[in-house]
């Protein structure tokens, strides 16, 4: 009997149609400075008093960094892991045109990720450590999860001093593609490529792990549809770009729930 069922590609009539849109809610208020980092972000006051850290359209890293920051964002989101809180703010026309010190590039209308500033005092590391502090142990294995998942490239860490070393994971501009020299159609050469984290998982919590990788085993065509539709449509790519980007983090997910299984017998 089962000899005449027809599987059903779900991918087949896939459509965004439907799905909320990337929408900014936020305008930006005031520049404060930018960053003297590769893609100079700049640090902006929002509409709703709050201050943003803005990768803004056509930065040094391209618009390609724009779409692995929010596609990093909405993963993260459906995951609950430790990236600071991630928007869509607007850049108003009294903006346009701002020059960016020292460089050749400016500052865009229109909609930019904005990625909201951890308060207190904060260190940057190149490491994931600190794991037995502040949860952690916990917040560690969903940072490797979003690693995995999202091929994660250019790893880094930033702890808040004041809340016993508190985990995130910021700056993702690089990730998707597995560095700065990639195409949305090239990332079929990474369908089933492992980020393959390096680092130890010793002390971190083994749940957290297996948690991460049921929700990934679980993740719909919808859901991860909805992940892309956050991108916003004035930055030019196209549904069927975002479909693919879709795609591939489906085809992805095997894998990395895999790895994710072992890293919990490692712990």
């Amino acid at each position: 009997m089962t000899d005449n069922v027809v599987a059903i590609d779900p991918w087949k009539n896939a459509t965004l149609s439907g799905c909320d849109r990337g929408q900014a809610q936020v305008t930006a208020s005031v520049l404060l400075r930018f960053a003297e980092t590769g893609c100079h972000p700049a640090l902006m006051v929002g509409s709703d008093g709050r201050r943003y850290w803005v990768k803004y359209q056509q930065n040094a890293h391209g618009q390609l960094s724009l779409l692995a920051e929010r596609i990093v964002a909405a993963v993260s989101a459906y995951l609950s892991g430790p990236v600071p809180d991630a928007s869509l703010i607007n850049i108003p026309e009294r903006f346009h045109g701002v020059k960016v010190l020292g460089t050749e590039y400016v500052l865009h209308q229109g909609p930019a990720h904005a990625s909201l500033e951890v308060s207190g005092q904060c260190t940057e590391s190149y490491d994931l450590s600190y794991i037995p502090k502040d949860g952690n142990r916990f917040r560690a294995p969903k940072a490797i999860a979003l690693w995995e998942w999202c091929f994660g490239d250019d790893e880094q860490w930033l702890y808040v001093q004041s809340e016993d070393h508190q985990l995130w994971t910021f700056d993702h501009g690089m990730w998707l593609g597995g560095g700065g020299e990639w195409t949305i159609e090239s990332l079929k050469n990474t369908y089933e490529v492992s980020a393959g984290w390096k680092g130890s998982v010793r002390g971190m919590d083994a749940g957290t792990f297996l948690a991460m990788a049921d929700k990934i085993e679980s993740c719909t065509v919808a859901d991860l549809l909805s992940v892309v539709a956050t991108v916003p449509l004035d930055w030019g790519f196209t549904d069927n770009e975002l479909i693919d980007v879709a795609y591939w983090l489906d085809r992805r997910r095997s894998h990395v729930v895999t790895n994710l299984r072992k890293h919990s017998t490692n712990v």
